[in-house]
C-alpha cells in the first residue's frame, strides 16, 4: 500500500466483521489507512467517487461465494499486530449482485433500481486485500442511472 497514511480507529460495525489469521484481537492492534494499493501490479485508489463517463480507480471485483461481485473501495487498511504480523484489508461497499443479460460473462449489468446513489451506500464490508482480483474495471451508467455496465480489463466474471 502507498499514498497518504493515517492512523485508523475501527468503528464497532467493522470490528464485528473482522477476524485476523493470527487470532490477535484487532482492537489491540495498530491500524493505518492508505489511499492507494497495488493489486497484481495495478494501482487502485480508495475513496474515489463513481462519476458517469469517467474511469473510477476505486471499483474492484472479487469472487464471493463462487460469483463475481463488484464494489467501491472506501479505505485500504494495514493492521499491525503485537505478534508482528500484518494484514492488508479493504473496506468497501458492494454493488447489487450482477446479472448477465447475454448469458455469458462478458456483458455484466448491475441493476441500480432502488439505489439512490452508489457513492453514498452504507453496506460496508471488510475483506482481505488478497481476495480482490487484479482487474481494472470500466463502468458505464445508462442515461437514467438505473443500470450500470461493467467491463473488466483483465479476466472474466464467474457467474
Amino acid at each position: 500500500m502507498t499514498g497518504t497514511s493515517n492512523d485508523f480507529q475501527f468503528p464497532d460495525v467493522l470490528l464485528r466483521k473482522t477476524s485476523l489469521r493470527c487470532d490477535c484481537n484487532i482492537a489491540s492492534c495498530t491500524t493505518f489507512q492508505y489511499s492507494k494499493a497495488f493489486i497484481g501490479g495495478k494501482e487502485f485508489n480508495a475513496g474515489e467517487k463513481l462519476i458517469p463517463g469517467r474511469r473510477c480507480g476505486s471499483v474492484v471485483t472479487a469472487t464471493i461465494h463462487g460469483r463475481s461481485m463488484y464494489g467501491l473501495v472506501k479505505k485500504f487498511l494495514r493492521v499491525v499486530c503485537r505478534c508482528l504480523s500484518f494484514h492488508d484489508l479493504v473496506v468497501l461497499t458492494w454493488f447489487p449482485r450482477p446479472t448477465y443479460p447475454d448469458g455469458d460473462p462478458l456483458t455484466v449489468r448491475v441493476d441500480l433500481t432502488g439505489v439512490p446513489d452508489v457513492n453514498t451506500m452504507t453496506n460496508f464490508d471488510i475483506i482481505s486485500l488478497l481476495d480482490l482480483e487484479p482487474s481494472r474495471i470500466l463502468v458505464e451508467l445508462n442515461r437514467h442511472g438505473t443500470d450500470m455496465y461493467m467491463m473488466r480489463m483483465e479476466g472474466i466474471d464467474r457467474m
